[in-house]
């Protein structure tokens, strides 16, 4: 897989989707899409949207064409931002793209997804970074998160790993968690 050659954007509501849907199924996989502007540069996604009705394994996610049909067609009259991609995650591994991953992406006509790699947390920090074009950081000290994105180029059949940037990693190190109220 060769380097990056164009950036992604997440805005801070895309980056809470993608990690609150993949932690709430965690040990299941998440799907959902990616709602943005693509560049000639950059994609900037503002939205993601997971999938409720997904059929979820350990292995795997599979929506239904005529559910993913329906939910593109009712964003066509709510939102003035398209589909440029997917997200889906890998509970425990691997951080890598599987076989039937690349191959989704590659038949998609999308070309863009994301990968969120959720583990469980070996030590306790709540630091984010930008490490090696990904996402990495920690939820408390229960999970450990790595983003990934990926993206599928028709004109030269090969498969790209982006830069991602997220202008909201400093504000998220500067949260604490909100302690219970008895």
């Amino acid at each position: 897989m060769e380097e990056f050659r164009r950036n992604l954007t997440i805005t801070e509501k895309t980056l809470v989707e993608i990690i609150a849907s993949s932690v709430e199924i965690y040990k299941k996989e998440a799907f959902g899409i990616l709602l943005g502007e693509k560049h000639k540069k950059h994609y900037m996604a503002y939205d993601a949207i997971s999938f409720l009705s997904a059929k979820r394994s350990y292995g795997f996610v599979n929506v239904p064409t005529i559910r993913a049909n329906r939910v593109n067609y009712t964003l066509s009259y709510l939102t003035k931002f398209r589909v440029i991609g997917d997200f889906h995650s890998h509970p425990e591994g691997p951080d890598k793209l599987s076989g039937l991953d690349k191959s989704d992406i590659k038949h998609s006509g999308l070309g863009l997804s994301i990968l969120i790699i959720v583990t469980k947390a070996k030590k306790k920090t709540h630091n984010w970074k930008i490490e090696d074009n990904n996402i990495v950081g920690f939820i408390g000290n229960k999970y450990h998160i790595k983003i990934m994105a990926f993206e599928y180029n028709k004109k030269n059949n090969k498969l790209f790993h982006l830069k991602i940037v997220c202008p909201s990693l400093k504000k998220l190190n500067k949260l604490q968690p909100i302690k219970k109220q008895r």
